[in-house]
């Protein structure tokens, strides 16, 4: 925008008075959303455990980064396609994958309990997303971590702040 301004003035179409007050109307922008798919919060999730555990050197027995990025891949496609029984078992491996590295972090950090402080918010949402059958969608979209009330009350301490 500032340039197109500086080009106005250079050509002289323009005076450099003529942008003290400027109106924008932002109704028409488009919005980049992907919206939230069980697939991809359970992948992200598993995604999200992995590297946090790789940064406090945990050695987990499978990371399942590559087979875990096909199954995505695999579940998306069948689903555009409309073969719902294909891509809900590629879903169902994805959940499968995410327990089990739910389960090895928790295994290994029992007895430590600064290592407990740092995977409990993301052990949280990764057990209470997409591993249950009825969840808010809205914990991991786009970041956003406003709960609702109930979310609220059931979220383990310092998990959330209240607004």
């Amino acid at each position: 925008l500032q340039e197109s301004w500086a080009c106005a003035v250079r050509l002289g179409a323009a005076k450099p008075s003529e942008f003290t007050q400027v109106v924008v109307d932002t109704t028409v922008q488009e919005k980049n959303i992907a919206h939230p798919t069980d697939a991809k919060l359970a992948y992200r999730a598993r995604e999200r455990l992995v590297k946090l555990a790789r940064q406090h050197g945990l050695k987990l027995r499978q990371s399942y980064v590559r087979v875990g990025k096909k199954a995505l891949i695999k579940c998306q496609r069948y689903a555009h396609a409309k073969q719902f029984r294909r891509a809900n078992r590629e879903l169902r491996k994805l959940r499968t994958w995410l327990g089990r590295v739910i389960r090895d972090i928790e295994r290994q950090i029992a007895k430590d309990a600064a290592l407990q402080d740092i995977f409990r918010r993301e052990l949280w949402q990764a057990e209470r997303g997409p591993l249950s059958t009825r969840f808010s969608k809205a914990i991991w979209h786009e970041g956003a971590l406003r709960p609702s009330v109930r979310s609220y009350r059931a979220a383990p301490r310092g998990c959330f702040s209240p607004f």
